[in-house]
């Protein structure tokens, strides 16, 4: 992801970051966060990332961070980091959103 972050190839940076989300979810082995995910991730484009072409440096970064804790076996770290990543990638989109028109300012 980082090279492809690098070489600026978005396509690539796209399959790896819904991997990376798909693999995250199925070790979770949890059927309440499969179903409470299921309808936003598949609602979304796959390709919303690309709207923030900016912040795919930092998504990288936590991504890495991520994979460290769990590969230390970290699981509070992993959870805390993870945590951060869906609160910094959600407050993104919904600025995206608003930046359009599509939701209201406050």
């Amino acid at each position: 992801m980082d090279a492809s972050v690098k070489a600026a190839d978005y396509d690539v940076v796209v399959t790896l970051n819904w991997r990376f989300h798909a693999r995250i979810n199925a070790l979770a082995e949890s059927p309440k966060l499969t179903a409470f995910i299921r309808a936003p991730a598949n609602s979304m484009p796959r390709e919303y990332v690309l709207e923030f072409p900016g912040t795919a440096r930092e998504a990288t970064r936590e991504k890495r961070k991520i994979h460290q804790a769990m590969l230390q076996r970290d699981a509070e770290g992993a959870e805390a980091l993870m945590q951060q990543h869906v609160e910094r990638s959600g407050a993104n989109l919904i600025g995206f959103f608003r930046e359009r028109g599509l939701l209201p300012d406050g």
